[in-house]
């Protein structure tokens, strides 16, 4: 796939007379922003767009005359879907392993109708399964290994570890502009949450506008690694949820850029350690190829 750079320059624009009640979409489009609307919207809901000095997420914000608005320095990779295809990479008696693709959820959701890992795992055992138990989980954007137990002996002994912090997880992470350090740890309350957390992390490569990382959390609270890197001032790229005010250089992605990697563990059959590990999807390998080329 050839990567060409897709960029659009910052821009400070004042709404006219003729502007007033616009929604935000509509007057970037306008101004020649971009001629494409779903462009345009990914760009304010990934924190592309400031209005006198705030951050403005949905595209039906009405400007008015008098607003200062600020469009940040955007770089657009090709985006690449692999589809919501899942793969179980190893199964016996007591667990199941599967590389989880960006767009599942991991446990069905009654209020929402996107496609889950438990029921696709259910509907390619039918009539084999004794039963399937999970034991941690992925945001529906993150992709990478998830564990099921399954049968509740098996799911208790994988829980426990969890809790005493015994599993050693590994995540790729891509972070918006530079990291002042090669490794660190982040630790403490965190302020989206209320909970604490820590990870550990070291950066894998820097590049121009983005940083890649590798995260080993040592604490499982609920979007972590997301809240964590946006907290201290280098959000996911792709981030949508966990975001502040910027004017640096914004890469958009259509999905938040964490891909958890490779997980180790006691098998609760022999309490031996097993390790797994997934190969880096396709779209974030091309997202990675896209950032070593753009300056």
């Amino acid at each position: 796939m050839e990567l060409n750079i897709v960029e659009i320059p910052q821009r400070a624009l004042t709404p006219a007379h003729s502007d007033e009640f616009l929604r935000l979409d509509r007057f970037l489009m306008r101004h020649g922003i971009s001629s494409s609307r779903a462009v345009i919207k990914m760009i304010i809901e990934k924190g592309g767009v400031l209005i006198n000095e705030r951050l403005v997420t949905f595209p039906s914000k009405r400007v008015m005359v008098g607003d200062s608005v600020f469009v940040r320095r955007v770089l657009l990779p090709p985006f690449y879907s692999e589809g919501v295809t899942l793969n179980i990479l190893h199964q016996d008696d007591e667990i199941i392993v599967v590389n989880k693709p960006p767009g599942l959820l991991t446990l069905p959701d009654n209020q929402s109708t996107v496609p889950s890992v438990f029921s696709r795992i259910k509907k390619i055992l039918k009539g084999r399964e004794k039963g399937i138990f999970p034991v941690h989980r992925l945001d529906k954007d993150t992709s990478g290994l998830l564990i099921f137990a399954r049968n509740q002996r098996a799911s208790e002994f994988l829980k426990k570890q969890f809790e005493e912090k015994r599993v050693v997880k590994k995540y790729i992470a891509l972070l918006q502009a530079n990291l002042s350090k090669s490794s660190g740890t982040i630790k403490g309350n965190m302020r989206a949450s209320g909970e604490f957390g820590e990870s550990k992390y070291i950066v894998l490569e820097m590049f121009k506008v983005a940083t890649m990382v590798e995260v080993m959390p040592r604490t499982g609270r609920t979007n972590q690694i997301r809240i964590q890197f946006s907290e201290i001032g280098h959000p996911l790229i792709g981030e949508y949820k966990y975001l502040k005010p910027s004017k640096r250089t914004c890469v958009i992605f259509p999905r938040v850029a964490l891909h958890a990697l490779s997980i180790s563990f006691l098998h609760p059959r022999n309490m031996k350690e097993v390790s797994f590990s997934s190969d880096i999807p396709q779209d974030i390998r091309i997202l990675i190829e896209f950032l070593r080329k753009s300056h």
